[in-house]
């Protein structure tokens, strides 16, 4: 330890970091850009057929996207739009009853 006018001393202290679930944290919506300066296109995630251990992938895939290509999704219908065309088989069923009773 040092000593001197102003010795250093260490402090500990709990710290405390607020923790989201994943499903919890919300996927930015960045404004309109023009078309040249869109960001690069990241591959789109692999259809997601309702299969219980595939999900949190996709979600993953899903949120890495919408935040890589944040200029190209600047609504959150155009998310949602988006995320429901990457469904398909039991996934995409759950979902139809929704989709085509709505406006979307």
């Amino acid at each position: 330890m040092a000593t001197g006018p102003n010795p250093i001393v260490p402090v500990q202290a709990p710290v405390q970091v607020p923790v989201q679930a994943p499903d919890q944290v919300p996927v930015p919506v960045a404004p309109a850009s023009t078309p040249g300066q869109r960001s690069d296109k990241i591959p789109d995630p692999s259809k997601f057929d309702g299969i219980r251990s595939a999900l949190r992938p996709f979600i993953t895939q899903l949120r890495l996207k919408m935040i890589g290509n944040a200029d190209r999704f600047t609504s959150t219908q155009q998310q949602l739009v988006y995320a429901i065309n990457l469904l398909s088989g039991g996934a995409l069923g759950q979902v139809m009853p929704v989709v085509n009773g709505a406006r979307m």
